[in-house]
């Protein structure tokens, strides 16, 4: 499962989207600093989800400008398909100061991940409703990687499944083959305050995390950020550092609880973690996202 090389091995990077409710908690950003420090990955597209996707997807391209990485942008649905209400923080893009409308986006294209991997990380109603159009896709991609779910017995419901009950169950009864991360395997992995006051050191987009994630962590009362999406991308890249299911189905309950049930289906779930390497990867790759990129003059 997952890759088949270590880190700085891949001779071809894999074909990679992500769809992200990118600027409410700040691992999604995270996120995407970790994708651009993954080389094995060639980030084709990022969808921007749920919500008011016009200011993520200026919190997406003031982050490439700050960087100096290319960024493909489109914007996803704003909407759950079930009605549920929309969360919204309220901080969404404020250490950014003032952002600028969204230029050059493009049009959702699920099918850019096609042999590679499509990367869940917000509400999953953008993919249902991209697989609903092209159900085609679904069985072209090597992977549907969700960070999703909370797979322990009466555990609350997750927000990217409860946010949109209906999508959900319909992503994990597509012919995806789905590995699925819930809260259950991403709370192990935690952030403290040596790692984020490196996060925050790292240019001028790591400063501007570092305030984020100050704001989240008082919001909540934590002294420790927690990577959801991060851990994520990387059960796919480092496989070995995370224990994971035979294949089954996820049932999503009315009230968007998640259950696995082994046996049929084309679903693994993560089990367990090697937390502390896998925090230690996660900074690594962070901080090499956020690094500044030369430009030619």
């Amino acid at each position: 499962m997952g890759s088949q090389c270590g880190e700085g091995d891949w001779l071809l990077s894999a074909p990679l989207v992500v769809d992200t409710d990118l600027g409410s908690d700040p691992d999604d950003e995270l996120a995407l600093a970790f994708v651009w420090g993954s080389s094995e990955f060639d980030l084709r597209q990022l969808i921007v989800s749920y919500g008011d996707v016009q200011v993520r997807a200026s919190i997406a391209q003031r982050m490439a400008a700050l960087t100096g990485h290319s960024l493909r942008v489109a914007v996803g649905q704003d909407r759950p398909l079930s009605d549920a209400p929309v969360w919204w923080s309220g901080q969404e893009g404020s250490a950014y100061g003032e952002l600028a409308p969204p230029a050059e986006l493009e049009p959702v294209d699920l099918g850019l991940a096609s042999g590679g991997i499509l990367l869940g990380i917000a509400p999953l109603t953008t993919i249902a409703a991209g697989f609903a159009a092209a159900p085609t896709v679904p069985p072209a991609l090597d992977r549907l990687v969700v960070m999703g779910g909370d797979f322990r017995r009466h555990a609350a419901p997750e927000h990217n499944v409860v946010s949109d009950v209906d999508a959900a169950q319909a992503v994990f009864d597509s012919d995806a083959t789905i590995l699925a991360i819930g809260l259950d395997v991403t709370r192990q992995v935690r952030l403290y305050a040596g790692e984020l006051r490196q996060v925050a050191a790292a240019g001028p987009l790591g400063a501007i995390l570092g305030r984020e994630i100050d704001g989240w962590l008082a919001r909540w009362d934590e002294d420790y950020e927690v990577p959801h999406d991060p851990v994520t991308a990387l059960a796919y890249l480092e496989p070995e550092l995370f224990e994971f299911s035979r294949p089954g189905r996820v049932v999503v309950s009315d009230d968007g609880a998640t259950r696995f049930a082994p046996g049929e289906g084309r679903t693994s779930i993560a089990t367990a973690v090697n937390a502390e390497v896998a925090a230690r990867s996660v900074v690594r790759r962070v901080l090499r996202g956020l690094s500044v990129q030369a430009t030619d003059a």
